[in-house]
C-alpha cells in the first residue's frame, strides 16, 4: 500500500489553516494537525466530492509524521477505500496519497465549519464524540 511521504508538509488553505487555529485555541483540538485529520476522516464518511477541489493560497500545517502512524494509515486506507469507490487509480506515489488527503480534509473542514457555526466549544465536543461513536 502507498503510505504519505513522512516528510512532507500538509500545506491546508489559508482559510483551512485560519480555522484550524481556531479550533486549537479554542480548544477543540489539542493541535490543528488533528483537526485536519478529523476533517478529512469526516468528508471520507460522507462521501463528500473532491473532484472539482483545488487548494489555493496554501500555507504549511507541519509535516505528515506528526500524525500518529495509526491515524496515518486509517486516512490513507480510507483514500484508497474512497478512490475504488469512485473508481479511480489508487495514489501512484506517498505525494499523491498526500493530497487526496488533503482535499478531502480541506472539504471536510468546510463541513465542520458550516456544521458548528454558532455552537460553543463544549456543544463540538459533544458533537465531536457523536460522530465517533457513530
Amino acid at each position: 500500500m502507498i503510505r504519505m511521504s513522512e516528510r512532507t508538509n500538509f500545506r491546508p488553505s489559508a482559510e483551512a489553516k485560519g480555522y484550524l487555529d481556531k479550533l486549537k485555541d479554542d480548544h477543540i483540538f489539542g493541535r490543528s494537525v488533528d483537526g485536519y485529520a478529523f476533517a478529512a476522516a469526516v468528508a471520507m464518511k460522507e462521501a463528500a466530492d473532491i473532484d472539482a477541489l483545488t487548494i489555493r493560497n496554501r500555507t504549511d500545517l507541519t509535516e505528515v509524521a506528526t500524525l500518529d502512524d495509526e491515524v496515518r494509515l486509517a486516512l490513507e486506507s480510507g483514500a484508497i477505500v474512497m478512490q475504488k469507490r469512485r473508481q479511480l487509480p489508487a495514489p501512484a506515489d506517498g505525494a499523491a496519497m498526500v493530497e487526496i488527503v488533503s482535499k478531502y480534509a480541506e472539504v471536510g473542514i468546510v463541513m465542520l465549519r458550516e456544521r458548528w457555526n454558532g455552537k460553543t466549544a463544549l456543544q463540538i465536543q459533544h458533537e465531536i464524540k457523536k460522530l465517533m461513536v457513530g
